[in-house]
């Protein structure tokens, strides 16, 4: 059945979609891929070289940045417990007690 509150070719935005505001990472990508000189090399390309520079000289922190984004970032586990150091048995608590409990812990 048809929905009565829809005329058939008759656009429900007509003003269409609203732009966008601002945003940082569309202005990063936008500079990052303009080229440098006239050798065709980009923005992007001066700084991930720099970063195996950096790395192929030991710098730690460059060779952390490169095995991150090439593997991604090892999960790291977090473990909460009770009161009391034990286990807390999150299924036995309202969710006003478990959000009680991180305002606590925090």
């Amino acid at each position: 059945m048809a929905n009565p509150n829809w005329v058939k070719g008759v656009s429900g935005n007509p003003a269409g979609r609203p732009k966008r505001a601002f945003i940082l990472t569309d202005a990063l990508r936008e500079k990052l891929g303009q080229s440098i000189g006239g050798n065709g090399k980009t923005q992007l390309d001066a700084i991930i070289c720099k970063l195996v520079t950096l790395a192929r000289k030991g710098d730690t922190h460059a060779i952390q940045q490169i095995f991150d984004r090439l593997e991604g970032r090892p999960m790291q586990r977090q473990e909460i417990s009770g009161p009391d150091g034990a286990a807390l048995l999150i299924g036995r608590l309202t969710d006003e007690e478990i959000l009680d409990y991180l305002k606590r812990a925090t």
